[in-house]
């Protein structure tokens, strides 16, 4: 019963993640959102679609230390396992953002993302 309480607890924030101009920002983004905001405001990259982002999410544990990468991908597997057959990226990217956040490698990420991406205009136009 208690791991069917946690697995739901970490999907419905998961589940009903949207874009950041959605009016219910999952929680597990808000701290990606956050750091964005602090490293390049002016590129609105909280703006990019789940499909560009998904790209970097899946980049980002190559560019990890060893000991880290193996860390950063025991702590996923099970989140990912709890995305099959989901939401498509939107899950996979909440999934991923959750465990950057509790390995504290948020920051590190936003800065990645902001180096790879030029700008977003509206949600999903971007370059």
């Amino acid at each position: 019963m208690r791991r069917a309480a946690a697995a739901l607890a970490f999907l419905l924030p998961v589940l009903s993640a949207g874009s950041p101009a959605s009016a219910r920002t999952p929680a597990v983004m808000q701290p990606y959102y956050t750091a964005l905001k602090r490293t390049c405001p002016a590129k609105h990259l909280e703006l990019l679609p789940p499909g560009a982002l998904i790209d970097d999410v899946q980049d980002f544990p190559r560019s990890l230390p060893p000991g880290l990468r193996r860390k950063f991908d025991r702590t996923l597997q099970p989140a990912l396992r709890r995305c099959r057959n989901r939401d498509g990226a939107s899950c996979e990217n909440a999934a991923t953002l959750g465990v950057m956040e509790k390995l504290k490698l948020t920051r590190r990420f936003a800065a990645r993302v902001c180096t790879a991406h030029l700008t977003c205009r509206a949600q999903s136009d971007c370059d």
